[in-house]
């Protein structure tokens, strides 16, 4: 019996908690989103680490282009995750290559891609914004959660701004 009180407890307050994160439309999403994408971009511009920390979400999750065989021997691609911001600082300059700041400049509100349930993408994933909770504090915020690094510039960064873009740099 205390077991299925446990479960129903469990159960019920898992959906009072899911009652109280609503959604957002994409309208009212871009409105929230908007300033964190301008933080990022000034942030960038600025080589202001401590700014960025401001939008960052910890772990904050990087891959990259080279592959490796992993123990079970699946194909996996190499990745870092940056444990906070000593650690952003540190790796600062390896994440946030020049094809990395061409995509971040190209990217805008209406270009990226919105999930309800996840937070913004752009570049077919290479870079995404989750909605979350901060845990500290219990504010709701789009952060940066995870970028592709890849020296090559993107496909879909350079159909989406070709003016940007300087093809094989």
């Amino acid at each position: 019996m205390r077991v299925y009180l446990t479960i129903f407890i469990l159960f019920y307050s898992a959906n009072i908690l899911a009652e109280d994160y609503e959604a957002y439309s994409r309208e009212d999403a871009l409105l929230k989103f908007s300033p964190v994408l301008s933080i990022l971009k000034k942030a960038l511009e600025t080589n202001d680490v401590k700014l960025l920390n401001s939008i960052v979400s910890y772990p904050f999750n990087i891959s990259f282009p080279e592959t490796y065989v992993a123990p079970e021997g699946n194909i996996r691609f190499r990745g870092l995750t940056v444990k906070d911001y000593d650690d952003l600082k540190e790796k600062y300059d390896s994440i946030f290559i020049h094809s990395v700041r061409f995509l971040v400049q190209c990217i805008t509100p209406n270009n990226m891609r919105y999930d309800k349930n996840k937070g913004f993408s752009a570049a077919h994933g290479r870079i995404w914004f989750f909605d979350i909770i901060e845990p500290q504090t219990g504010i709701r915020k789009y952060a940066l959660s995870s970028i592709s690094v890849d020296p090559k510039n993107s496909k879909w960064a350079i159909e989406e701004c070709p003016g940007i873009y300087n093809i094989g740099s």
